[in-house]
């Protein structure tokens, strides 16, 4: 029964995404000098990025008349390493995911005393609103830092970047900390959940490669870590992990059925890893640069291979799909340079971008029927790849999808393929496609000076 709860759970939560993407407008991006803006339903404005290079910055209050009321998530993203302070309007009433998380030098916020929902304690800003900690400067001179207690909410991505950090002490009036709050903390080694926190977002500790000791209240009723694995109780969930303390095979506890994006992100350690039947969700990046894992069975329920899963698992010798599987997603396996042999189900109709990309090990491969298109660079630089299947089914190609691979020899093509990307087969040196006289597969070799041969084509020796 919990285990159709997840599944419905699963499915309500991509149909909201779906429902939000579709119903969300527009709106046009409008460039005004060092800025980029959209005017909102009520006509303010809500910056949504900076393309100066100014390193003490002042939000405008208004740009072209339009009233500055919002910060969009990320508005400062990674190319921002040149700010190093922020001053805030009294105008601006919101600010979405901490809008400074590329600023990786900010060390000031300035905020008025007056503003109405904004507040600075110490660099650090502040929603008065929901008492949410927004931004931690990530270049702040600290090496610890106490969360003020009444504080509620940890935002998403609020410590990016905070590698001076080595410990951050949570207050017991926390409730939430949200999608990657500690976000790459490299230095951060210890911290502590409070017993009332309900609800943990995706994995906050991703890229907190140093971190040791991760605690759990005993008397919080929502988590249990157990191994240095962190767990959410009332959804069944793996939420994280402490890869500096992991052990190099790791058996997740039976009852769990998703495990969250980037889970295992950088486990460097973990060999082998054993997931029982319950689990339905693998999440995006979730083993991605697990560098030493060999084997890995996926759980008959898993239908989707996610975004980055395995990415980079330069070790992964031996992967089990199961039957049911319908989607191998962009960069799922790439990277995987000791990956030789991989039995896609039959089951699977669709195989992203870069899916196996730079599989250097990878030797054959037979595409499902229900696959009608190859994505980009799907089968790029797998230099080993010499047997390759593809179904009759297959309606296009994409760009690069079978670039340098050096050992293929020969590849048969069906009639059905109708179009093929740019340099779909370039430096591939010993390769002659194979293709019936008048299918576009032998008009395209034609025309990009690609050796072909066709069943026709000896019919010479015969003739009398």
């Amino acid at each position: 029964m919990r285990k159709w709860m997840v599944c419905l759970l699963i499915l309500a939560v991509l149909m909201l995404a779906v429902t939000a993407i579709a119903e969300e407008p527009q709106r046009e991006v409008i460039t005004s000098g060092d800025w980029q803006y959209v005017v909102l339903e009520d006509g303010t404005a809500e910056i949504v990025n900076y393309t100066g290079g100014k390193s003490n910055i002042i939000i405008p209050s208004e740009i072209e008349g339009v009233t500055v009321e919002r910060i969009g998530d990320k508005a400062f993203g990674e190319d921002h390493l040149h700010i190093k302070s922020v001053e805030i309007p009294n105008c601006v009433l919101s600010i979405g995911e901490n809008p400074f998380y590329g600023c990786a030098y900010l060390k000031n916020i300035y905020v008025s005393p007056e503003h109405k929902t904004l507040a600075v304690i110490e660099d650090v800003l502040f929603c008065k609103n929901d008492k949410q900690l927004i931004c931690y400067p990530a270049n702040k001179e600290n090496n610890d830092y106490s969360i003020p207690n009444g504080i509620k909410v940890i935002g998403a991505y609020a410590f990016s970047n905070c590698s001076g950090l080595s410990e951050i002490s949570l207050p017991d009036s926390i409730v939430r900390i949200d999608d990657y709050a500690f976000f790459r903390c490299t230095r951060l080694e210890s911290i502590n959940i409070p017993s009332g926190v309900a609800y943990i977002g995706k994995n906050p500790f991703t890229l907190c490669s140093w971190l040791y000791d991760l605690k759990v209240d005993s008397d919080n009723p929502n988590f249990l870590l157990k191994d240095d694995v962190l767990y959410s109780l009332h959804d069944s969930r793996l939420v994280s992990c402490s890869c500096f303390a992991l052990k190099w095979r790791y058996e997740v506890l039976k009852g769990t059925q998703i495990i969250d994006d980037h889970a295992f992100c950088s486990c460097k350690s973990l060999r082998e890893i054993v997931l029982p039947e319950d689990v339905q969700y693998i999440g995006k990046w979730a083993f991605e640069y697990c560098e030493s894992l060999a084997t890995v069975t996926i759980p008959r329920g898993v239908s989707i291979i996610n975004e980055g899963t395995f990415l980079e698992c330069s070790e992964l010798e031996n992967i089990e799909l199961p039957n049911g599987l319908e989607i191998i997603d962009d960069f799922a396996f790439c990277g995987c340079i000791f990956l030789d042999k991989v039995l896609i189900p039959e089951t699977v109709s669709f195989i992203g971008n870069d899916a196996f990309a730079r599989c250097k090990s990878l030797r054959q491969i037979a595409i499902p029927s229900k696959v009608n298109a190859l994505s980009h660079n799907v089968f790029s630089k797998c230099e080993s790849l010499e047997d390759v299947r593809l179904p009759e089914s297959l309606v296009s190609i994409g760009n690069n999808a079978f670039s340098e691979c050096e050992n293929l020899y020969e590849i048969e093509v069906p009639d059905s393929v109708v179009s093929v990307g740019e340099d779909s087969f370039l430096y591939c040196p010993n390769l002659t496609i194979v293709g019936n006289r008048d299918s576009f597969i032998i008009k395209y070799c034609e025309k990009n000076h690609i050796r072909y041969s066709y069943p026709q084509s000896l019919d010479w020796l015969s003739a009398p």
